[in-house]
């Protein structure tokens, strides 16, 4: 239950307000207090016999030039920009998330990562994002906050990077699918457990109120219709890069 209560605080922090009353230094503490506390409190509610998944150590680091780590994570706050690493998990099989943490549904996700959803929750908290609850009911709207996705990786010395949604297809063979926005909505705390934590579920393409982002185009109903993008999706366990941008800040190209 506690940690909900600091998840909450985390988002109702104003960057901006952080920025216009503290340096850098200060605002490094502040937040580095902030992060402990959570992964404090997310300890102290772990009951006996849960996994140890439940509880991540996620120290705040400051690596120069703006930029920030918390485990894998890094984020640049001027930039607005969260990025973690991870690999192709699948290419060829229907697929129902397009992006899966350690100890997710890697028979079911695109890519995978070693970087866990606290922590790239955390992050975007900390660039401003608002902590909601998601609203998944099929056939309703999606509630959330509109970021892009991007997948970089290098082959033969060149770099490729593209938008998550390039590299799924609506139906096996199919079209790609369509170009637009993903929702942030940051999961929910359900008895003191971040659930998108406890799932590992990051980015989800079929409807799931647990995962930190859905996917607001038309069929997300349905987890039998989309597939890796066999065209664009680079060769299995190839390392990527994956990039949240809020949209609007056009750092990234289109």
């Amino acid at each position: 239950m506690l940690i909900s209560h600091v998840l909450s605080l985390l988002g109702r922090v104003s960057f901006k307000a952080m920025i216009a009353c503290s340096q850098s230094i200060r605002w490094l503490l502040f937040v580095s207090t902030l992060v402990w506390c959570a992964g404090l409190l997310a300890q102290q509610d772990r009951a006996p016999g849960d996994s140890p998944a439940q509880s991540v150590d996620t120290p705040l680091k400051s690596i120069g030039d703006g930029i920030f780590k918390i485990g894998e994570v890094r984020f640049n706050k001027q930039k607005k920009q969260v990025w973690f690493p991870g690999t192709v998990n699948l290419t060829d099989v229907v697929i129902e998330y397009g992006i899966v943490g350690p100890g997710g549904k890697l028979h079911e996700g695109l890519l995978a990562t070693p970087a866990h959803a606290q922590q790239i929750h955390l992050a975007m908290l900390l660039l401003g994002m608002t902590n909601q609850t998601a609203r998944v009911e099929s056939g309703q709207p999606l509630t959330g906050a509109p970021i892009h996705i991007f997948v970089a990786w290098t082959s033969a010395g060149k770099e490729t990077k593209v938008r998550l949604e390039d590299l799924i297809c609506k139906q096996k063979g199919g079209a790609p699918m369509e170009r637009g926005f993903w929702l942030y909505n940051g999961s929910r705390v359900l008895q003191g457990v971040f659930m998108a934590h406890a799932s590992e579920s990051i980015a989800a393409i079929i409807e799931d109120i647990d995962a930190l982002v859905n996917n607001p185009r038309q069929g997300r109903e349905d987890d039998e219709i989309w597939f890796p993008n066999e065209k664009a999706v680079p060769p299995l366990n190839t390392p990527v890069t994956i990039t949240f941008e809020p949209a609007g800040t056009g750092n990234s190209p289109k």
